[in-house]
């Protein structure tokens, strides 16, 4: 009894760190990380007012917009501009104001820490603004970067929103062409072969319409109005019917023109 109990506790203890285990891994899945990133990703990537694609600059705010933003948005007024005249706006500014104000730094360190009048604790007081002037200037260039990977990143989609529209209208213009040449290959169909009324009457109204001439062993047949129409007597233009089979009298049809066919 005793080893039965203990074996019925180890099937419970290893069902339970299995049950944990999945749990684990659901919410190892559930949280993932790069697909969060990715959304956040694709969330940055459209206005958070309109939901529509970052397509325009905002030169008043520098911040990316979208089309609606100047018009019923927060941008009314202001002025905008491209997303390719603002990257290469942004590309074409000085960007060796790092270089310049560390230079700067150093020069103002050298001529203040030269000075004996100088105590300790106003050289740190001095280090800290210079430094904090520096901070400003990287955090200039820091935002500028991005804001470049922003505007590049931007116009790619929007070059490939623009692609996708292409392909769409071409396939739209392509269907369009499609269904018309089915329509007209349809009509085509129904007038070279007229539907039979399903009687006899219907049959003796088409074949009235009919001119037969004998010809060999077939017939010629076409239509009584277009007799006076044949250039040349003795070659009018109809369809050639063969006799051939006797219990098939229509059995071939073919496009006459004259007797020579």
């Amino acid at each position: 009894m005793e080893d039965e109990q203990e074996s019925e506790a180890e099937e419970d203890n290893h069902e339970d760190g299995e049950s944990e285990a999945e749990g684990e891994t659901e919410a190892e899945s559930e949280f993932d990380p790069e697909i969060e990133m990715e959304a956040e990703r694709v969330a940055q990537r459209r206005c958070p007012d309109h939901g529509l694609d970052l397509s325009t600059y905002c030169q008043e705010d520098k911040q990316l917009i979208c089309v609606l933003c100047p018009v019923i948005g927060a941008h009314q007024g202001h002025q905008l501009s491209t997303l390719d005249e603002a990257f290469e706006e942004l590309r074409s500014k000085d960007s060796g104001g790092l270089k310049a104000a560390m230079i700067e730094l150093v020069e103002r360190l050298k001529f203040k820490s030269s000075d004996p009048k100088v105590t300790r604790d106003q050289m740190k007081v001095f280090i800290q603004q210079e430094f904090k002037k520096v901070q400003k200037v990287i955090a200039d260039e820091e935002q500028k970067a991005l804001h470049l990977v922003d505007i590049q990143e931007a116009m790619a989609t929007a070059h490939v929103t623009e692609i996708l529209a292409d392909i769409q209208s071409h396939m739209d213009r392509l269907m369009t062409q499609m269904a018309q040449a089915k329509e007209q290959l349809d009509t085509s169909n129904e007038a070279a072969e007229p539907k039979a009324e399903g009687d006899e009457e219907g049959l003796r109204r088409i074949a009235s319409k009919m001119l037969f001439v004998h010809w060999g062993d077939g017939l010629i047949v076409m239509d009584r109005k277009d007799v006076n129409q044949v250039e040349k007597p003795g070659k009018p233009s109809g369809v050639f019917i063969s006799f051939s089979e006797q219990d098939l009298p229509c059995q071939r049809y073919a496009s006459f023109k004259g007797f020579g066919v």
